[in-house]
């Protein structure tokens, strides 16, 4: 399947992501008035092919499609730009990934959708060390909301300012205006590298979930190396495929 290529300065008239395509039978978008979801991440050259065959193959087993956009300029205009050229309407929501994050369970997505569609922004919690070592926010690696729900933050940009990182600003403006949010919290880290507010850590190989479930996992820094990351999905896709032929 072809890849969206966006570039410095290049804004297309209508972008067309895949929508995620169940398999037969999971009638959760099977009519095309209910709600869309699209799961999209973003990648650049510095990420090698068999990471982004691997976050495909691990999103495909759970019967989702992810959209991988490759951007030459920066991440947070890569998500801008995404944004404001999807066509979506007020209850369709967008799943935004890293590269090298992936749900780790078959009703991973489900749950993020319970959450979403009951008009939370929901993600994976963050601090930005090198700015406010006290705020924690859903982190732009695994986070969703429904077209709805960002209207209601009034459409803020993914971009860095005096306060925020990369996707920090959204958690802001909830904050401010009162819109619920969720964030996933750490259930297991393979190198623990900084401080959560609030206490704990987050670092290299971090799985998160609620309730003590870990639902998707982030391997941080694949643009350095991305073996931690496809040693990651080889397990998952194993484990699973293990699980798959056992139950049938």
């Amino acid at each position: 399947m072809p890849k969206i290529i966006l570039k410095q300065g290049f804004k297309p008239r209508v972008c067309k992501p895949i929508c995620s395509q169940p398999p037969a039978g999971n009638d959760m978008f099977h009519v095309d008035s209910r709600p869309k979801l699209f799961i999209t991440s973003f990648y650049m050259d510095n990420i090698p092919p068999e990471a982004l065959k691997a976050q495909r193959d691990v999103v495909s087993m759970f019967g989702n499609h992810v959209e991988q956009v490759r951007f030459d300029d920066s991440h947070q205009e890569a998500i801008d730009r995404f944004l404001s050229c999807l066509s979506w309407g007020p209850l369709d929501r967008v799943l935004i990934l890293d590269v090298d994050a992936v749900p780790v369970r078959a009703d991973s997505v489900r749950r993020l959708l319970e959450i979403i569609d009951r008009g939370h922004l929901v993600g994976c919690a963050q601090t930005a060390n090198h700015k406010r070592k006290d705020h924690v926010y859903a982190g732009p690696f695994c986070v969703g909301l429904a077209r709805e729900t960002w209207e209601r933050l009034g459409r803020p940009s993914f971009g860095n300012t005096g306060r925020s990182d990369v996707g920090e600003e959204l958690t802001w403006k909830a904050e401010e205006k009162g819109v619920p949010f969720t964030l996933l919290l750490p259930t297991s880290i393979e190198s623990p590298r900084w401080n959560l507010a609030g206490g704990g850590k987050f670092g290299l190989g971090t799985g998160y979930g609620l309730d003590g479930v870990e639902l998707f996992w982030h391997a941080f820094e694949s643009r350095y190396d991305s073996d931690r990351f496809i040693r990651k999905c080889g397990e998952l896709i194993k484990i699973n495929s293990y699980s798959i032929r056992v139950k049938t």
